[in-house]
């Protein structure tokens, strides 16, 4: 009998009192669930947004960019109001950062973004 199980006859040899476990066991039938059901059924539950700023950026960054950039660089990651994309290569990067004021203010427009201040491309 593992340790962490209580019944009547063990409890009454140590002399201690009996108290039922209320601990109920998940139907999951000794499968483990996958960690993004959980956390999905954990946000709505609290009723959390999951939209970031991230996804809704790289949903509509063909929008925000110029055409010819569009395949060369992606947005990565938005930390604190920067966000930050990788570009394939140097002469593709110098050429965003001089169009950075016009994608910026195009990355403003886009819903839950606003906060965004900076960009760096990588």
């Amino acid at each position: 009998m593992p340790l962490n199980e209580d019944n009547p006859t063990l409890s009454e040899f140590r002399q201690m009192g009996y108290a039922r476990s209320t601990a109920v066991k998940k139907d999951t039938r000794g499968n483990p669930e996958i960690s993004e059901s959980l956390c999905k059924r954990f946000f709505a539950k609290l009723k959390i947004k999951t939209d970031s700023s991230t996804k809704v950026s790289l949903q509509d960054w063909k929008k925000c960019v110029p055409a010819k950039f569009a395949d060369k660089c992606a947005p990565q990651n938005v930390r604190g109001s920067v966000l930050y994309a990788s570009v394939c290569n140097p002469i593709a990067r110098q050429e965003l950062m001089f169009l950075e004021r016009q994608i910026l203010a195009n990355v403003k427009k886009l819903s839950g973004c606003s906060k965004i201040n900076k960009i760096r491309f990588v």
